[in-house]
């Protein structure tokens, strides 16, 4: 195997020797350059324990799900499938380090119940054209304290990836310990693996600081207003995983839109255009809707008050 970095995007990559041309698996560039030696992130990683999950996608099924996904959707253009062109399909081995957190955050906010009260108002009598005053019931919100503690258990995985981000990661399907096989070159066969950016130093700092994310997303789900959080991380392993990856890019009117697919069942996560014109009969039937509601609701109200309110 041998490393080349891609000049256009940065990213990394081992492969084949025996390929007569290298293309960058994400951006799709030919301007690649040999690296003579591995730079910091990787040879940090050689020296840990490695890991693999091998793909159980192949190419021809990884095909047969985009051309599926591509031809379906019901804001999609009329002409996506027909006028869509793929222009490339990679699959490529991401480093990643997957970390095993126990997590525990202490929260405290606010929650609300909805009262009412009757008040006093003042409208115009559309009949005889005077101003009147009438009681009306009021809702009104009364905030109460409430606390708690919320417990998560993390295998979180950070791509130390040029080519992916810890967004897109997180749309692959979850990582189980019992799919990990140790790394053996065997599993690059026919395969490009890229080479890891970073050390566990710094993907840990990255998985700490995205796990604190993700726990006051989680407490704030308990309350209406969440004052604060305390979260406590115990970290329990870290392993060095290529994880599989078909990445995949087409074009629809000169605009590129990016592709995965997981190499391990074939989820897909991608983007599409959307159909103006199907939003716009949307937005107009939408608009027609209220506006037949509102006629509606003149003809059988007769001019009384709304519902609710009591003259």
């Amino acid at each position: 195997m041998k490393s080349f970095e891609c000049k256009n995007c940065g990213a990394q990559v081992s492969y084949e020797p025996s390929k007569a041309k290298l293309r960058c698996a994400f951006c799709d560039s030919e301007y690649v350059i040999e690296l003579p030696a591995l730079p910091p992130g990787a040879a940090a990683a050689d020296r840990a324990e490695k890991w693999i999950i091998p793909f159980r996608v192949d190419k021809n099924k990884a095909s047969g799900i985009y051309q599926e996904w591509i031809g379906k959707g019901f804001w999609d253009p009329k002409d996506l499938a027909s006028s869509s062109n793929l222009e490339k399909m990679e699959g490529v081995y991401i480093p990643t380090w997957l970390f095993d957190y126990q997590a525990m955050s202490a929260w405290h906010g606010q929650y609300s119940q909805t009262q009412h009260r009757q008040v006093t108002k003042t409208r115009t009598n559309p009949q005889t054209g005077k101003s009147e005053t009438y009681t009306a019931q009021e809702p009104y919100k009364v905030w109460f304290p409430k606390s708690g503690n919320h417990f998560q258990d993390y295998l979180h995985p950070v791509p130390a990836s040029k080519g992916l981000a810890q967004a897109e990661a997180e749309t692959l399907p979850a990582v189980e310990l019992t799919e990990l096989s140790p790394f053996s070159d065997e599993f690059l066969s026919g395969w490009q693996a890229e080479l890891p950016e970073f050390d566990e130093t710094k993907a840990r700092a990255m998985c700490e600081a995205r796990l604190r994310e993700l726990e006051k997303a989680a407490c704030s789900r308990e309350v209406e207003r969440l004052d604060g959080c305390s979260t406590s991380l115990t970290h329990r392993s870290s392993k060095f995983v290529f994880l599989p990856v078909f990445i995949m890019a087409y074009t629809y009117k000169n605009t590129p839109y990016r592709v995965l697919i997981d190499g391990r069942q074939g989820k897909l996560h991608g983007k599409k255009p959307v159909s103006k014109a199907k939003v716009g009969i949307a937005a107009a039937i939408g608009i027609a809707v209220i506006i037949l509601l509102i006629v509606l609701f003149q003809l059988f109200s007769g001019g009384a008050p709304a519902p609710g309110i009591t003259p």
